[in-house]
């Protein structure tokens, strides 16, 4: 097919190519083949840094931010990815490379100020008294 690896996964996140069915993370040569190479680059206008997209997430909360409310920094992108709000397109997984029109729609909307304290921000206590279940007595 030759396609980036970048290109297919963003295809594979958009629903563009199918689910893998010969495994986790594997596609059978019936799928790939099935495939079109020009759709699958077509979807990908090329991935952006963990660390812009982490300037446009600020840019879209405003300045000054609010109290008390931390600045996303690039691996807080990561933890983005991992909650499944961003798709991962390369890059080390810390600070993976993104699609920057998914940047772009995930800072349009208002509930990206809400999301920060739990996910933009995952060292904040709120998450980690969240995530720990409660002691008895």
């Amino acid at each position: 097919m030759r396609v980036p690896v970048a290109a297919w996964w963003w295809a594979v996140g958009s629903g563009v190519v199918g689910s893998a069915d010969a495994g986790p993370g594997r596609w059978s040569r019936v799928v790939v083949e099935a495939t079109e190479a020009e759709a699958v680059r077509a979807a990908l206008c090329g991935p952006c840094s963990a660390g812009w997209a982490a300037d446009r997430l600020n840019e879209a909360l405003g300045d000054p931010l609010p109290l008390r409310r931390p600045r996303g920094t690039a691996s807080a992108v990561g933890y983005l990815v991992k909650a499944g709000l961003l798709v991962y397109l390369g890059g080390a997984p810390e600070f993976p490379d993104v699609h920057p029109d998914q940047v772009a729609a995930l800072a349009a909307r208002m509930l990206v100020i809400g999301m920060r304290a739990e996910v933009w921000s995952p060292s904040s206590s709120s998450v980690v008294s969240r995530s720990r279940p409660a002691h008895p007595g």
